[in-house]
C-alpha cells in the first residue's frame, strides 16, 4: 500500500512540473531537469540585469545634462511656463532619483547642488574683451546755445579738451563794444546762421572747433547767453557729457577720470574709441546694424530737441537712451556728490534781498520769467544776476552768492519730467531753499520733505511768494526747510544721487554687457542651469542679485515655505554681509552721511528696470507678489540698492 502511495506521489510530482505547486520529495531525475532549465535561463538573467544596469546610468548620466533636467524639472525655461497653483503640490519622487537626491536628503544639499550645476560657461569674458564703444567721447556733447546770440559775447575764458583750447564767451557789460577779435569769430560764427536749422540741430552729438570758436547746436543757456564766466562754465562744462575726463573725481557733470572709466574701477571693462579692426558693441551714432547698439546721449531737454524724446529716439531707430529721463536706459544726471558739495554748512543769509535769481536764456519755453516778474510785483525782492532782468553786477561766483540768500530761484528753460539741472543743486549746495519752476516731479529731487518750494503753473507764484514771506519772518518754519543739512537727506534722495557715483559711461557699459549675457542665456546652444530643486513639500529656488551699479551677479536661494518680502530682504543682507561688502557709494558721499558698516536695502527689483521704476514706481507690494514672480521667472535676477 506504501509502494501504491509512494507510486501515485511520483505521479503527481511529475505532472506538478508541468503546472502545479511542489507538495511532496522531488526525484533525483526531476532536479536534474530543473538544473538543466536554470542554466538556460541564467543567461537571459544576466542578459536582462546588465540592460537594465546600462539603462539606469543612461538615466543618471543624462541627469548631469541640464538640458535633459530642463524637461525634467516643470520645464523652467518653457515659453509656456506655468506655475504650480499651490506651491504644496509634492513634486514626482522619482526626479530626486534621477538628479542623485534622495529622500534623506535636506534643502541645505539643494542648494549644493544648485550651486554646482550653475556651470554655464559664458563666451566673454568681459575683463578680457571688453566692451567696446565706438565713437569719441568727446564729441558726445549734447549741450546748446541759441546761435542767434552770438553776437552778444565777451569775456573769454579758456577750457582744455584733449588738448585743443576752446574759447568760450559770455554777453558784455551794459555799453561796452566787442573787440576786433572777437569780431572776427562772431563773423565765423554767424556764417554758420545761414545752414539751415534742421542742419544746425543734426550736430547736437558733434564739438565743432570753428577759428577758435565753439558752436554748439540750439536750444539752452550755454555759451552768448549766459552772464558771465563762471555761469558759463555751469552751463556749459565739457565733462557734461564727456564720458571719460582726465583730473577729477567720478561725475557725469564734472572731469572725470579717464582710468575710472576704461580702468579697473569700473565692474566691466570698458573702452572707447575707433578702432576699424574691431567690431564695435555700441557706437554714437544712428547706425543700421544688427549686431552694434545706437547710442544717443544728451543732458539736454526734449522740449529743445525732440530727438531726446525716449519715443522719438527710439523710433530714430537708438537702441540705447542716455538722457536726463529716469525712463532712460541709462540715466545722465547733473547731480552727484562729488560735483557739489551738497551737505556744505550753512552761511549767515545776510543779503537784504529774499531771492537770488541766474537766468540767461530770456526766451525759454516756459514761463519761469513771468513767474519772476509775478513773484516781483507781490513784493518779493529778487537780486537778478543773469542776462534777464539784471539788477545786479554779474561777475561773481554763483554758489558763494547763493549762501546769502533764503531763496535760490532755480529756474529751468523747461518743465520736463527729471530735467534737473545744476541750478537746482547748486541751491541744494548753498543752503538757500529752491523755488522751483520745471521738473512736474521735482518733489522726488528734494532732500527731504518741505524742502523745497515748486511753482507749478503761473497761477500758484502768488501763493508761493505768501510762503516764501512767511518763511523769512519766521525762523523755525525757515530752518524746518534746512533741517535735513543737519540731519542728513532722505533716503530716497540718498538713493538717487548715489547712482552718480558710478560714472554714466561705466553703467552703460555695464547696460550693455547685461544685454549680450541675456542674449546668450536665451541662444539655444547654450547649456541651460536648473533653477530649482524640490524635496517632498519644500522647493529650494536659486536666484542672482548684485548691487546696482555692480554686474557680476551672486547666488542667492529662497525656499518655498517662506518666500516672502522679509526673507528675500534677509537673504540677500545675508548674503553681502558674508561677503563684507562695502557699497559701491561708500566713498563718494559726504563723510557725514556714509554712516557706519551695516547694510540696509532700500529697493530690490528685477535687472532690466529704469531707474524710475527702481526708485519710484516699482515695489513688490505683498508677498504674493514676490512668489508669482519668482515662479513664473526661473532663476531670477535682482539688483539691490543699498543706502
Amino acid at each position: 500500500m506504501g509502494g501504491a502511495v509512494t507510486g501515485q506521489r511520483g505521479t503527481r510530482t511529475g505532472t506538478t512540473q508541468e503546472g502545479a505547486s511542489v507538495v511532496a520529495g522531488v526525484s533525483p531525475t526531476n532536479k536534474q531537469k530543473k538544473k538543466k532549465r536554470c542554466s538556460i535561463l541564467m543567461p537571459l538573467f544576466v542578459t536582462f540585469v546588465v540592460i537594465a544596469e546600462i539603462a539606469f546610468l543612461g538615466r543618471l548620466d543624462m541627469a548631469k545634462n541640464a538640458s535633459v533636467v530642463h524637461t525634467w524639472t516643470n520645464s523652467f525655461y518653457s515659453d509656456s511656463f506655468t506655475p504650480l497653483p499651490d506651491a504644496t503640490v509634492p513634486p514626482r519622487e522619482e526626479s530626486f532619483d534621477i538628479l542623485g537626491l534622495d529622500n534623506n536628503t535636506g534643502p541645505d544639499d539643494c542648494e549644493e547642488w544648485l550651486e554646482r550645476e550653475d556651470a554655464v560657461a559664458y563666451s566673454r569674458d568681459f575683463r578680457k574683451e571688453p566692451i567696446w564703444v565706438s565713437g569719441d567721447e568727446q564729441l558726445a556733447i549734447s549741450v546748446a546755445i541759441d546761435l542767434g546770440e552770438l553776437e552778444a559775447l565777451l569775456y573769454e575764458f579758456e577750457i582744455l579738451v584733449v588738448g585743443l583750447l576752446i574759447k568760450m564767451f559770455s554777453p558784455p557789460p551794459f555799453g561796452l563794444s566787442l573787440e576786433s577779435e572777437h569780431l572776427c569769430i562772431v563773423d565765423d560764427a554767424m556764417a554758420q546762421l545761414s545752414k539751415p536749422r534742421s542742419e544746425l540741430q543734426a550736430t547736437q552729438l558733434n564739438l565743432l572747433v570753428l577759428d577758435g570758436f565753439t558752436l554748439i547746436p540750439f536750444g539752452s543757456e550755454a555759451g552768448g547767453s549766459v552772464e558771465n564766466s563762471a555761469e558759463m562754465f555751469d552751463q556749459f562744462n565739457p565733462a557734461v557729457d564727456l564720458l571719460c575726463w582726465k583730473g577729477a573725481p567720478a561725475s557725469d557733470h564734472s572731469p572725470f577720470e579717464a582710468s575710472e572709466c576704461e580702468g579697473s574701477s569700473c565692474a566691466v571693462g570698458c573702452e572707447f574709441g575707433f578702432n576699424s579692426d574691431k567690431k564695435p558693441d555700441a557706437a554714437f551714432d544712428l547706425l543700421r546694424d544688427a549686431v552694434t547698439a545706437s547710442v544717443i546721449r544728451s543732458m539736454e531737454s526734449s522740449q529743445y530737441f525732440e530727438e531726446n524724446n525716449i519715443s522719438e529716439a527710439r523710433r530714430s531707430g537708438y537702441s540705447v537712451v542716455m538722457t536726463t529721463s529716469l525712463s532712460s536706459d541709462v540715466p545722465v544726471g547733473y547731480f552727484s556728490w562729488a560735483e557739489y558739495d551738497i551737505m556744505a554748512p550753512l552761511q549767515p543769509k545776510t543779503e537784504s534781498a529774499l531771492a537770488a535769481a541766474f537766468i540767461s536764456n530770456c526766451r525759454a519755453l516756459n514761463f519761469r520769467l513771468q513767474a519772476l516778474e509775478g513773484l516781483e510785483k507781490s513784493k518779493i525782492k529778487i537780486d537778478s544776476y543773469g542776462g534777464c532782468h539784471r539788477n545786479r553786477d554779474g561777475t561773481v561766483e554763483k554758489v558763494e552768492t547763493l549762501k546769502h540768500y533764503k531763496f535760490s530761484l532755480a529756474f529751468e528753460n523747461s518743465n520736463e519730467e527729471d530735467y534737473v539741472t545744476e541750478k537746482f543743486f547748486q541751491s541744494l549746495v548753498a543752503g538757500a531753499v529752491p523755488v522751483v519752476v520745471g521738473a512736474p516731479n521735482i518733489q522726488d529731487f528734494a532732500p527731504s520733505p518741505g524742502s523745497v518750494i515748486h511753482i507749478k503753473e503761473l497761477e500758484d507764484v502768488a501763493s508761493v511768494a505768501k510762503t516764501m514771506k512767511y518763511l523769512s519772518e519766521n525762523h523755525d518754519a525757515y530752518n524746518q526747510s534746512l533741517r535735513w543739512k543737519y540731519e542728513g537727506p532722505s533716503d530716497s534722495f540718498k538713493a538717487l544721487v548715489d547712482m552718480a557715483a558710478v560714472h554714466s559711461s561705466c553703467r552703460l557699459c555695464i547696460h550693455l554687457a547685461t544685454k549680450i549675457r541675456e542674449k546668450e542665456l536665451k541662444s539655444p546652444g547654450v547649456q541651460k542651469r536648473p533653477c530649482k530643486c524640490t524635496r517632498g513639500l519644500e522647493t529650494v529656488y536659486h536666484l542672482y542679485v548684485r548691487e546696482r551699479g555692480r554686474f557680476e551677479m551672486d547666488s542667492i536661494f529662497v525656499r518655498s515655505n517662506n518666500l516672502t518680502l522679509k526673507a528675500l530682504e534677509s537673504v540677500v543682507l545675508a548674503k553681502f554681509k558674508s561677503l563684507n561688502h562695502r557699497p559701491i557709494w561708500k566713498q563718494e558721499r559726504p563723510a557725514s552721511i556714509r554712516g557706519g558698516e551695516e547694510l540696509k536695502v532700500y529697493r530690490i527689483y528685477p535687472v532690466g528696470m529704469t531707474q524710475r521704476q527702481a526708485l519710484y514706481t516699482f515695489r513688490f507690494k505683498r508677498d504674493a507678489d514676490i512668489r508669482n514672480y519668482i515662479e513664473r521667472n526661473p532663476c531670477a535676477m535682482f539688483e539691490v540698492i543699498f543706502v
